[in-house]
Formats: C-alpha cells, structure tokens, sequence
C-alpha cells in the first residue's frame, strides 16, 4: 500500500508540474501537439535546490536552463568588496539560462524545485519549424528577461523610492499571477527588506519607511507571509509601471480598480501630501 500511495503522490505532482509547465509556455504561445509532447517529456526531470545554493553548470557546453517550479532565485554579482548586487530574480514559472562566461551567479532565495529545459531549447534551436510554439514561447521567455532589466535600470535611474516599490510590487504580482500563485491582489513575499533594498538601490530603512507610507495610502498591505495590492491603478500611476510579462486574461480584469488611475501629476502631488518628496 505505502508503494502505490507513493507512485499515486508522484503521479499527481507530476501532473501539477506539467500543468505549471504548459500553462506558462501557452500564456507566452499557442503550442501545437508536437510542441505540447516534447514540453510534457521533461516533467520527470526535476531538481531541488536549498535556499542559499548557486545554480551551477553541469556538463553543459555553454548555457543551462531551468524553468522554475517553486521558490525563488536572484541573479546576483558578487563584487571584489565583497559586497553582493542583487539584479533581478526569477519566479515559479519563469526560465533561468546560466551560462559559463556571465560573471553573474544564481542563487536560491528560497528552496527551490525546478525542471532542466536544456535540452528543449537544443531541440528547438536545432528545428525551429518543427516546433513553432515553443521557439515563440522560448524567444517570450528570453524578451520577459531583457524587458525586466530596461525596467530595472528605469528603476534606479529615474524613480523615486515610493515609485521603485510601486512598481516592483506590481511586477511580482503580475508574475506571479501568470504562474497562478496571487489571489485576491495577495501575494507570498520571499524577500527580506535588506535584498528589497539591495534590488531597488535603497536602504532596507528606506524600503521599512516607504511601505508604511504606501500602507497609510491605503496601497499596499503586508504581513508575515505576503503583500496584498489594494489598489492596482493607482499603485500603476505612481510607478509608472507597463506590463512586461506575458498578461493573463485575469490580471488585466483584476488590475481594473473603481476609481480612474491617476494622472502623472496627481500622483506625484499625492506623493508631495504623504511626504514622499522627503524620501
């Protein structure tokens, strides 16, 4: 009996993984039979990674990746201070490529469980037409990444603090949204407010002041476990924030709040009243 219940628990976390898997290839491009078969081959080929591990290179030649399934990972450099930056991360849903000439690490912020897709990536580069879906869906995969990091140095650049949370806040929801992983504007929060702050180039003092006042806004609420958006238009008029990744059908119904966005200049006045222009 103890053999059966655990070749049935196996087979029922295999067809949430493939679920995971096709859902996210489809939110990015439609998939063909063929497409879907050779997706649905590499659900056995999973792999776990403790939090605070790197993801090294195996035998691969060049690059390796990975579709995230659970946890968290950071793409990080470590500088010769021995300090770390934090430069983006990658969510449940979303493909992580390491490659052995990036001076960039990969490192788990949380436990993390993913599936090996470099040999689907090998099979798709070396017949495209074959596999028309997954090459588009691949290539969204690819845009999503380089998309984030125009928005992160937008972030850094231009914004205010109030706007880097506004808008960072949004991203991880609508991200993990597309992974199916938000409910009711609610959220898990992985990160500590120091590697916030690392993110988003401010204090983790700074990061603590700006989510109370985001929270006095009626904006954004948080606790132990997650961050709820209580109001999505608004939160999208003060960071300025565009959708980057693949937008579901229900984020977009979702991010519909009942009182209009405010304009640029109503929000950066709103920021002025709640004493943002200090921060």
């Amino acid at each position: 009996m103890e053999a059966s219940a655990c070749v049935a628990y196996n087979a029922q976390v295999m067809a949430v993984n493939l679920e995971l898997l096709l859902k996210c290839f489809r939110a990015r491009a439609p998939l063909l039979r063929e497409g879907a078969e050779l997706v649905a081959s590499l659900v056995s080929c999973t792999a776990e990674y403790r939090a605070g591990c790197a993801i090294a290179m195996k035998k691969e030649p060049f690059a390796r990746g990975l579709f995230i399934l659970a946890g968290w990972v950071s793409r990080a450099r470590d500088l010769p201070t021995g300090q770390r930056q934090l430069i983006d991360l990658y969510l449940p849903g979303e493909i992580v490529v390491c490659r052995r000439d990036q001076e960039v690490r990969h490192l788990c912020l949380t436990d993390v469980k993913c599936v090996d897709v470099t040999e689907l990536i090998a099979r798709t580069e070396a017949a495209p037409s074959r596999y028309p879906g997954v090459t588009a869906a691949l290539r969204e995969f690819s845009a999503d990444a380089e998309r984030r990091l125009i928005e992160q140095i937008a972030r850094l650049g231009a914004m205010r603090a109030a706007e880097r949370v506004a808008s960072f806040a949004l991203d991880l929801y609508q991200r993990l949204h597309v992974a199916g992983l938000c409910r009711d504007g609610r959220f898990a929060m992985a990160l500590s407010q120091e590697q916030i702050g690392c993110l988003l180039g401010i204090s983790a003092v700074h990061v603590n002041r700006t989510l109370q006042q985001l929270k006095r806004m009626d904006l954004i609420r948080r606790d132990q476990d997650g961050w709820t958006l209580v109001d999505k238009a608004r939160l999208k008029a003060i960071g300025e924030y565009k959708e980057c990744a693949a937008p579901s059908v229900e984020f977009a119904a979702a991010s519909r709040a009942p009182r209009p966005p405010l304009r640029r200049a109503e929000a950066s006045s709103a920021l002025k009243r709640t004493r943002f222009g200090q921060l």
